[in-house]
């Protein structure tokens, strides 16, 4: 309890001292009947207490995190608690499906959650998107016309694989600044994506929608086209999040995975977030090369040629690899260390390492730990490690004391795309990485990468840090 089956904190250590007068009761009040039968009291009392205790947590509503459950074992109390305070940091917990956004290209949020006109109390998490130019008019012509808006007519995107719920069609489109309250949503699509998990896209164009009730859909794929039916004074498309399968049902707040935010002339990339009002956005467009180097397919062998600060070449190879649990690795065939990864089309990232620390692979890892499967130019992309990741051993010792209580260390990677070449006949991209392990704003350890993607594949792949420059170049297997 104090670190194995529950993460170190204050509240394990706080239960262990609650908890062991309790073990010592049942081992006075168990040995008194074993002993007239000649037998110890071994762990009894112990298990006991461990089971009940974790089972009864199980059945928490809320306070999930006071104590906090193991989710992946990793055999160790300091590796159970960086592992799981790093995917705390780099993933939303609760989100359980990854939605992307219900569109393609260039959006803008004209009302976010809490949104000022009737995104309020039950139905505060909602977004309403439209399409601007780049002087800030949403329409062309007279914009008397719903079909002189930009959004108007746009397709609509599934923002992930469902059932087509509830469908609601046949209500005409609004003449501009009119609204229909009698059928506040419009047009309108609920998707079933799992049990107490819905989205809704409303105020769809008449006779648009593409799809029927009971349709299974796929994410990305058009189910209508944006309208101006229902509330809505000008053309625009509603998207929320709920937990119930009807039309109209309260909201729930919940992020979009992943999607790019125009900065000036730049993009930032936002992880489960929710996109706020003003914002710019937009899906990433996946660069079919990049896509192609980083889809690794269980039962693909890759091959490399690594110089080690300039020596003779050797091969180094790959495979890759599923688990029982269809967790996906690529394991290095000369040490058997392994690096487990996802792919969801659009980005690409490590989700952890185990074996020598002193191979391709695990230089592999640090410097390809996230990586976007598009093409935009200085697009900065920042994660962190779990501790463990790095080889800093004495610090890393030292903060295994206070974890529980305090982090003074933190280990962080970057990654920015600087050279782009990319027309109909070769795609080329260039992009540097690094990886820190920072104490007071302090680097005690550094790693700098450079990955070339060219042809659908690795052309280069160089590490450089204090005491090593190591080059790789993929071959064919």
């Amino acid at each position: 309890i104090g670190g194995f089956f529950i993460v170190p904190s204050k509240y394990s250590f706080l239960w262990v001292i609650l908890l062991t007068p309790i073990i010592s009761f049942i081992i006075t009040a168990t040995s008194v009947f074993l002993n007239l039968v000649n037998l110890s009291i071994y762990s009894l009392a112990f298990n006991i207490v461990v089971v009940m205790f974790l089972y009864i947590l199980k059945f928490r509503e809320r306070n999930h995190y006071n104590p906090e459950l193991v989710v992946v074992q990793h055999f160790s109390p300091e590796q159970n608690l960086y592992s799981q305070q790093n995917y705390k940091t780099r993933f939303d917990v609760s989100a359980w499906i990854e939605f992307t956004l219900p569109f393609m290209g260039e959006w803008t949020v004209s009302q976010g959650h809490n949104g000022e006109h009737t995104h309020r109390e039950d139905w505060r998490h909602a977004w309403d998107f439209e399409i601007f130019d780049d002087e800030g008019h949403n329409f062309i012509n007279t914009g008397f016309e719903p079909k002189d808006y930009y959004c108007y007519g746009k397709p609509v995107l599934a923002p992930a694989d469902g059932l087509v719920q509830e469908i609601q069609d046949g209500i005409p489109d609004n003449p501009i600044g009119e609204m229909n309250l009698g059928n506040n949503w419009g047009n309108t699509i609920v998707i079933k994506h799992s049990e107490n998990l819905y989205t809704k896209l409303s105020h769809l164009k008449i006779g648009s929608i593409k799809v029927y009730k009971g349709t299974y859909v796929k994410r990305g794929e058009i189910i209508a086209y944006a309208g101006n039916s229902g509330r809505s004074v000008v053309p625009h498309l509603h998207f929320q999040v709920q937990s119930d399968p009807f039309i109209g049902s309260k909201t729930k707040d919940y992020p979009v995975a992943n999607y790019l935010v125009k900065t000036g002339g730049n993009s930032e990339l936002k992880i489960f977030d929710r996109p706020a009002k003003g914002q710019t956005i937009s899906n990433a467009v996946k660069n079919d090369s990049l896509f192609k180097a980083f889809n690794f397919v269980p039962g693909q062998q890759i091959s490399f040629e690594v110089s080690h600060n300039g020596a003779k070449p050797e091969k180094v190879e790959w495979g890759v690899k599923s688990d029982m649990y269809n967790n996906t690795f690529l394991e290095c065939n000369g040490t058997e260390s392994k690096a487990y990864f996802r792919n969801n089309g659009n980005l690409f990232y490590f989700t952890g390492f185990s074996g020598d620390k002193k191979s391709l692979l695990y230089y592999f890892y640090l410097g390809a730990y996230k990586v976007l499967l598009g093409c935009y130019h200085h697009l900065e992309l920042k994660d962190t490690f779990p501790l463990t990741s790095l080889r800093n051993g004495l610090m890393v010792f030292l903060q295994d004391f206070v974890a529980p209580f305090y982090m003074f260390m933190h280990a962080d990677f970057r990654l920015k795309y600087f050279k782009l070449e990319d027309d109909l006949s070769t795609s080329r991209i260039e992009f540097h990485s690094d990886a820190q392990l920072i104490i007071a704003a302090k680097a005690l350890e550094s790693y700098s990468f450079e990955i070339t993607v060219s042809g659908g594949r690795i052309e280069l792949f160089k590490v450089m840090c204090s005491d090593l420059e190591l080059s790789a170049k993929e071959v064919k297997s």
